[in-house]
């Protein structure tokens, strides 16, 4: 398991990646539709190989708001054979 902030994702890949946002993350003082700040959530998903886990506050930045509408899914879970 790897901790990083988003500008240390690219270039790098997991099977699972968890995007964490919080009610005080700035993303700097652009206006919508956020042409540059809309491309750093963006890469950060496309770095999971298999499936993105994306946790949002109550009220989130317009920049990630656009998160919430995304399709859930119920996590598999994988186990091994045996106790």
């Amino acid at each position: 398991m790897w901790l990083m902030n988003f500008q240390q994702t690219k270039g790098r890949e997991a099977d699972v990646v968890i995007l964490v946002y919080g009610d005080d993350d700035w993303f700097g003082r652009e206006r919508e539709p956020f042409p540059e700040n809309s491309k750093l959530p963006y890469v950060s998903l496309t770095r999971a190989r298999q499936s993105n886990v994306v946790l949002l506050p109550p009220d989130p930045h317009p920049v990630v708001a656009p998160f919430a509408s995304l399709p859930r899914k119920r996590p598999q879970v994988q186990t091994s054979g045996g106790c």
